[in-house]
């Protein structure tokens, strides 16, 4: 048992985690310079989507984050009790990845792994609460630390989400038909489409855009939900084409329409549809850490005004 303590100590473990991390930024790395060491060898393009990352990330991320479990807990629990917890996750996340209940093999890894890290931290901050009074520097401290950690935590639970579990799809869709979008629970219904110029006169053109304007009714599980807008321009003068896009976000996931390609014969519009779900969780990570290093650096301050007051 005293080989154990030595061995698993705050420091040792924090040092496993900077390795595990050098090796996820060096996986990360390779995967965005490869398609440009191939164009610039072969000549040839290559694109690696979002699940070529995942797929690699998602086991160095795990650890990770079991890593800040086991720091957080060590000290809070016994050596037994701890191995038995961490384990006990361990083997269900193995269950999970095997019997794949989210159909994605980073989010069915990752899932069981955050559970035990988001309840390891607010163990930590009720820990910290409940012995503030007895030292309220250090227990504050302590809970904007944790505040830090948990936004860790959204962050990477937030990107292996989003990433695994973004459904996107095309469809045709015209004024007297609804577009449906495979693996996403809206459809759209295109209400218009106008076209006109834009901008200053270009040559022989009364502008120097021509913009086609799609107005569209969406619906979420068969009921309306939304009207958006979305627009298709080509710029003459520059000999562009680009596109705006409808965005709708909400606490659990943000929704993108966008054009892929116009007919105004036949009144008919290729829409592109994507929803993102849990993206939340990474603005709202951000968010958390940013409000944790503010109260770091607050608490700090208001520590050394009170040592110069008593020094005076």
């Amino acid at each position: 048992m005293t080989e154990i303590k030595q061995i698993l100590t705050k420091s040792n473990v924090m040092l496993v985690a900077l390795l595990v991390f050098v090796l996820l930024a060096a996986l990360i790395t390779v995967g965005m310079l490869t398609p440009l060491l191939v164009d610039f060898l072969t000549g040839n393009s290559m694109n690696l989507d979002a699940y070529y990352f995942n797929i690699r990330a998602a086991l160095p991320t795990g650890v990770l984050i079991i890593l800040l479990s086991i720091y957080l807990l060590l000290g809070k629990l016994s050596e037994k009790k701890l191995f038995v917890t961490v384990s006990g996750v361990v083997v269900l996340s193995a269950v999970f990845a095997f019997m794949s209940p989210f159909n994605s093999l980073p989010v069915d890894f990752i899932i069981p792994v955050s559970v035990l890290a988001i309840i390891a931290i607010f163990y930590n901050i009720l820990y910290s609460v409940t012995g503030w009074k007895y030292n309220p520097y250090k227990n504050t401290r302590s809970i904007s630390a944790h505040i830090i950690h948990l936004g860790l935590v959204l962050i990477m639970l937030g990107v292996v989400l989003s990433t695994g579990l973004t459904a996107e799809d095309s469809t045709v869709v015209s004024t007297e038909s609804r577009g449906f979008f495979e693996g996403q629970d809206y459809s759209v219904s295109v209400t218009k489409i106008s076209t006109q110029f834009e901008g200053e006169p270009f040559k022989s053109h009364p502008g120097s855009a021509y913009v086609t304007d799609i107005s569209f009714d969406v619906y979420k599980n068969g009921d309306y939900f939304d009207s958006g807008n979305v627009k298709s321009i080509r710029d003459l003068k520059w000999d562009q084409s680009y596109t705006t896009t409808y965005i709708h976000r909400n606490l659990l996931e943000e929704y993108f329409i966008a054009p892929k390609g116009v007919d105004m014969e036949t009144g008919k519009v290729n829409l592109y549809s994507r929803t993102v779900p849990f993206i939340t969780f990474v603005w709202g990570g951000l968010c958390l850490m940013a409000f944790g290093i503010l109260s770091l650096l607050v608490i700090g301050h208001l520590k050394n005004k009170e040592k110069i007051n008593k020094s005076e």
